[in-house]
């Protein structure tokens, strides 16, 4: 799921009050940067995690691809020798 670019419901709520109010406090400016952090910070976590995800998906499915490709292999080898076995026989039959 990818996130857009527009604002959350609670970022629009402090982007309004921070431009409709009077000048913000020391203590306000710091509560501020604390949460625009946390939303930042957030994000970044949001961003590993799936990267993570998508890493991990796609090496499963590489494993599997490869796995099939083996056994793929390995039926066919069977194949070709059961029917080189059956030619040997067929012409252990006809001597």
């Amino acid at each position: 799921m990818r996130r857009s670019t527009t604002r959350t419901r609670s970022e629009w709520y402090l982007a309004m009050a921070l431009t409709s109010r009077e000048p913000i406090t020391e203590a306000e400016r710091l509560e501020e940067g604390k949460r625009m952090f946390q939303i930042f910070a957030a994000r970044m976590f949001e961003q590993r995690v799936l990267q993570a995800y998508r890493e991990k998906v796609a090496k499963q499915r590489e494993e599997q691809l490869l796995r099939e490709l083996e056994e793929e292999e390995d039926s066919k080898r069977a194949k070709e020798e059961r029917k080189a076995k059956e030619a040997q026989k067929k012409k252990d039959k006809k001597k």
